[in-house]
C-alpha cells in the first residue's frame, strides 16, 4: 500500500462464536457471492498500489458526482478475527456529502482457505460530510484532518446456521474518515478496468458488537480501514 495500508483487508479470521447444539441445518455456502467478494478484495488492492500520498485532491474535481466500489475490512486486537467485505461511496462535492454500504461480507482466515469461511447476512448504510479544504474532520486520535467524517451501524449474522435465534450476530458502531485522491491520469489497471478520476482510502473507528445465544462483548475497532475507487463510464 502506497497511501496507507490496504494489505490488511486480507486478513485473520475464524469463527468467534462456539457452535451449539441448535439441531438446526446449516445452509449451504454461497459460492458465487465469496467470488465476487474476493475479485472486489483484489482489485481495491491492485487499484491501492497504484495510488500515492502526492495524488490527494486539493479541490473538488471538475465532475461533482461520483460512485465509488472497493473494499473494507473490521477488526479488533480483542478479536481473533475481522469482518471485511464489498463496500460502495456515492460522493457529492456540490452537496458535499458522502453515503453509501458495506456489504456481501464474510469472515474469511486469510483468502486462501475457503472451509474456514463464515459468511454473513445483512448490510450497513452509511452518510456522512465533505471537507475539501480539511481542516474540519479529525480521527479519535486527533492526529490527522481529512476529507470525509461519516457513521455506520448495521448488523451481519452468521448464517451457517438456519436457526437466526442462535446464529452469532455482529453490530457495527463506526466512524469513517477517508480522503480523496486524484487518479485521472492512470488509466487502465490490469484486471480491473479503466480508473475514473477519484479514489478514496481512509480508516474506520468505533465498536463492534459480538452476540451469542449467551452473551453480548463489546470490543474497540482498532484496525479498520477501507479503499472505493471509480470506474471510467
Amino acid at each position: 500500500m502506497n497511501v496507507y495500508t490496504l494489505g490488511t483487508i486480507a486478513v485473520s479470521v475464524v469463527l468467534l462464536a462456539a457452535c451449539e447444539d441448535s439441531g438446526a441445518a446449516e445452509e449451504a455456502f454461497d459460492q458465487a457471492k465469496y467470488n465476487q467478494f474476493v475479485e472486489a478484495r483484489a482489485d481495491a488492492q491492485t487499484v491501492d498500489t497504484q495510488v500515492f500520498a502526492t495524488d490527494l485532491l486539493t479541490a473538488a474535481p471538475a465532475n461533482d458526482t461520483a460512485t465509488l466500489v472497493g473494499a473494507f475490512s473490521i477488526g479488533s486486537d480483542g478479536l481473533p478475527n475481522d469482518l471485511e467485505g464489498e463496500m460502495s461511496m456515492d460522493v457529492d462535492f456540490g452537496a458535499e456529502t458522502v453515503s453509501g454500504s458495506f456489504t456481501n461480507a464474510f469472515l474469511d482466515p486469510d483468502g486462501t482457505d475457503e472451509s474456514s469461511v463464515v459468511e454473513l447476512d445483512g448490510s450497513a448504510s452509511f452518510s456522512g460530510s465533505i471537507d475539501m479544504d480539511r481542516d474540519t474532520f479529525y480521527d479519535s486520535g486527533n492526529t490527522q484532518a481529512w476529507h470525509i467524517e461519516a457513521s455506520s451501524t448495521g448488523t451481519f449474522t452468521d448464517v451457517s446456521t438456519e436457526d437466526e435465534a442462535t446464529a452469532t450476530t455482529y453490530r457495527i458502531d463506526v466512524d469513517i474518515n477517508g480522503d480523496f485522491f486524484d487518479t485521472s491520469a492512470i488509466g487502465t489497471v490490469g484486471g480491473v478496468g479503466e480508473l475514473g478520476d477519484i479514489a478514496s482510502e481512509g480508516m474506520i473507528e468505533g465498536n463492534i458488537d459480538v452476540t451469542t445465544t449467551t452473551d453480548t462483548t463489546i470490543y474497540d475497532v482498532t484496525d479498520g480501514w477501507y479503499f472505493v475507487y471509480e470506474l471510467a463510464e
